[in-house]
């Protein structure tokens, strides 16, 4: 590896470190698919948060309710307001946020007034801990209902608030969960963001039916290399099938040399989900599963060092310290994710190792 290519990894797996910190847990199947207009979390971030309509003088804005912060009712707001609409429908108003390190307002759109106090909470209730499945379970619990609610931001934030959970949190709503009703609401949401959200219920809630169809669909997806859904829909069948076709998902799309790597990126998601949880299918065999991807795929090996370190299975280290010698990772941002994950380990050999590569200072 070249000097700058040294530089940029170190770089890289500082950046790594630092989203580590963060404590991100998260269902990455459910939360890479909102693009939503506001979340709990940047409500909870905000020094400031009002709802406002238009004031007599254009770009000023008057505060009708506050939902946090040092404003008051009336105040107009005469600081910039980005992404601002200058109307807004009947009973609503505009839902203002401003962080101290923000050069203005924004805004996130109309939601109706009497919703002031509901948006308090949201702005008051702190996110569970890491790890905490029992409380992120009643969070969503409080949250799902909202999904249906007829005011587009409520049911915006509460599906956002779901994906943030970690997947084990959405298992836990089996009982409360209707399959007839989640089947109606995939075939509804099919083309939307809504899909993932309710083909992962689906995988939850459903029957062998339901896998079958996801079975189907996946073979066509596959077909055609149409990559949409694919992980959510990969997550609910192994939620259904458990183990007992986890072979097929390998043959699929880590055998199969016509997979494309997105299909590949997303399998690896839904497996590193499904080993999360370490519920419908072991942790041990999904493991297993990524050490011979290791080995059959050593351009992009890396792409399933984080789920390993995750899970603290640090036996994959010898393969990734000859790949990386022999430099047979071609893909940077794999190669990167392999030098992290030989940082984390806690075997001193393998920083050694490192070390001897020149990947890591002889006092980092």
């Amino acid at each position: 590896m070249s000097a700058a290519g040294k530089v940029a990894a170190r770089l890289v797996v500082a950046l790594w470190a630092c989203a580590l910190a963060a404590g991100l847990q998260a269902c990455p199947l459910c939360l890479s698919a909102f693009s939503l207009s506001v979340t709990g979390q940047e409500l909870g971030d905000a020094q400031r948060a009002v709802l406002a309509v238009p004031a007599a003088t254009p770009g000023q804005y008057q505060v009708v309710e506050v939902i946090k912060g040092d404003l008051h009712r009336g105040q107009v707001v005469t600081e910039p307001v980005f992404r601002a609409d200058s109307t807004t429908a009947l009973g609503k108003s505009l839902l203002l946020l401003k962080q101290d390190r923000w050069a203005a307002w924004v805004s996130f759109g109309a939601i109706a007034t009497s919703q002031a106090a509901w948006l308090r909470y949201v702005a008051a209730t702190p996110h569970p801990g890491e790890g905490d499945v029992a409380a992120w379970s009643k969070r969503v619990a409080y949250f799902m209902p909202l999904v249906d609610s007829d005011e587009p931001m409520v049911s915006d934030i509460a599906l956002a608030e779901i994906a943030r959970a970690p997947y084990a949190a959405m298992r836990a709503q089996k009982p409360s969960l209707d399959a007839a009703v989640l089947r109606q609401r995939v075939d509804a949401y099919a083309h939307t963001a809504r899909a993932p959200y309710y083909t992962l219920l689906l995988g939850v809630a459903g029957d062998a039916s339901d896998a079958a169809r996801l079975e189907q669909a996946l073979v066509r997806a596959h077909q055609n290399h149409d990559v949409t859904n694919v992980g959510p829909m990969l997550g609910a069948y192994l939620e259904l099938r458990g183990p007992s076709r986890l072979a097929w998902v390998e043959s699929t799309y880590f055998v199969d040399r016509r997979t494309t790597l997105a299909e590949t990126e997303a399998a690896i998601q839904a497996l590193g989900v499904q080993g999360d949880t370490d519920a419908a299918i072991p942790r041990a065999d999904i493991c297993a599963v990524f050490h011979r991807f290791v080995k059959s795929h050593p351009q992009v090996a890396g792409m399933v060092a984080g789920e390993l370190a995750e899970w603290n299975d640090w036996s994959a280290a010898p393969a990734y310290l000859q790949l990386l010698q022999a430099n047979a990772m071609t893909d940077a941002a794999s190669r990167y994710a392999a030098v992290a994950y030989l940082l984390r380990s806690p075997h001193a050999q393998d920083k050694a190792a490192l070390r001897t590569l020149g990947l890591l200072a002889a006092n980092p």
